[in-house]
């Protein structure tokens, strides 16, 4: 997977194009420490060493997203070499701290070995999108429930008014109770693309197209 396919998967997914942890992972920050600094004596305290080159901050580590699932490892043999779990975007991107046989893919598990035929020497075990690390779902989730904390309710008084604004009538396809729907309130720009709870951006809306439409925006 180069970047153009990585790209794409973001785009899909509407998602960034890059992970947007990557400053607070612990798997990222754990891949570049194997891949470059774990040769060094650094006593095993790969953090500190890390904070003590600048990849890592003292506010970063605040808010540090720690490893979920399977670590990364790395096996740094004279024939052999092999790595498993890493972040995606280190080989991706990051040229400097890549794997050399991996440079410029997204590949998060693989190993080369001596002994192989030339142009078998390199071999790929996974290539993964951010979207699918732990570490990501784990913080999307959390920003999930943030937004819901900030969502304001929809009073019953605004609520009303909207309806009666709409004469009772679904806004999207014209059906009303007569026609067996049932009426909801729905945010023309949803609270997810930053629609505010106001008269402006309320519309009524019957539950099929409000199911329907999701966060769309129309």
């Amino acid at each position: 997977m180069d970047k153009i396919d990585y790209y794409t998967i973001s785009e899909k997914k509407k998602l960034s194009y890059r992970c947007p942890i990557l400053d607070i992972c612990e798997r990222r920050l754990l891949s570049i420490y194997f891949l470059s600094y774990s040769s060094l004596d650094t006593e095993g305290k790969y953090m500190d060493y890390l904070k003590k080159v600048g990849l890592i901050s003292v506010a970063d580590l605040e808010h540090l997203i720690e490893i979920r699932g399977e670590e990364p490892d790395f096996r740094d043999g004279e024939t052999l070499k092999a790595f498993n779990n890493f972040c995606p975007e280190v080989n991706l991107f990051e040229d400097i701290h890549a794997f050399k046989y991996a440079k410029g893919t997204a590949c998060a598990s693989g190993e080369w070995d001596e002994f192989r035929g030339n142009k078998n020497k390199f071999k790929v075990f996974k290539y993964i999108h951010f979207s699918e690390c732990a570490e990501f779902n784990y913080y999307y989730s959390l920003e999930l429930a943030k937004k819901k904390k900030r969502r304001i309710a929809i009073s019953k008084t605004l609520r009303i008014e909207i309806l009666q604004r709409d004469h009772f009538k679904c806004k999207y396809c014209g059906r009303g109770v007569e026609d067996g729907v049932t009426l909801q309130v729905d945010h023309k720009l949803p609270v997810s693309a930053g629609g505010k709870t106001e008269m402006g951006n309320l519309i009524t809306s019957c539950a099929d197209c409000n199911n329907g439409k999701s966060d769309k925006i129309f």
